[in-house]
């Protein structure tokens, strides 16, 4: 691996690193985790600068993770057959870092997830600390309170 490949994993880590906390925290955007940057790793600032740094925020920030959510749609099945009776019908289950952006609300309070009812669709916010199959129940719940003709 490359000092520049290795410099841009660290970049991307510490991105990652960031935004979790912040939005755990209250929130963040793009540009706030940007700047947060410049005290966290001045060599990575210099090596880089504004715009790239920028981009990989924007990047991480408003990311899916699929792997997470493969494995959100497996428990989805699960907790439907468990707890509902295999009566919800099969909604697509998504985990993304930054819900806000997700339902159009860009730099609002975060927010743990959110039922699409039209497109039949669960959004799920990755916190990292492991929240995500309780919040996905409490979604469900929500998709069958309100269910879809």
């Amino acid at each position: 691996m490359t000092t520049l490949e290795t410099d841009l994993t660290r970049l991307r880590k510490l991105v990652t690193d960031l935004t979790l906390e912040l939005i755990n925290s209250g929130g963040t955007t793009p540009q706030v985790t940007c700047e947060m940057i410049v005290a966290s790793a001045p060599d990575l600032w210099a090596k880089f600068g504004r715009a790239r740094i920028l981009s990989v925020c924007e990047e991480v920030q408003h990311s899916e993770l699929p792997a997470e959510s493969a494995r959100m749609q497996e428990m989805f099945r699960t907790f439907n057959e468990k707890y509902f009776a295999g009566t919800l019908p099969e909604y697509i289950i998504c985990v993304v870092y930054d819900v806000s952006f997700w339902q159009g609300r860009e730099g609002t309070e975060p927010s743990a997830g959110f039922v699409d009812f039209d497109r039949q669709l669960i959004t799920l916010g990755y916190t990292g600390q492991g929240f995500e199959p309780s919040v996905l129940l409490h979604y469900m719940t929500r998709a069958a309170a309100f269910p879809v003709d």
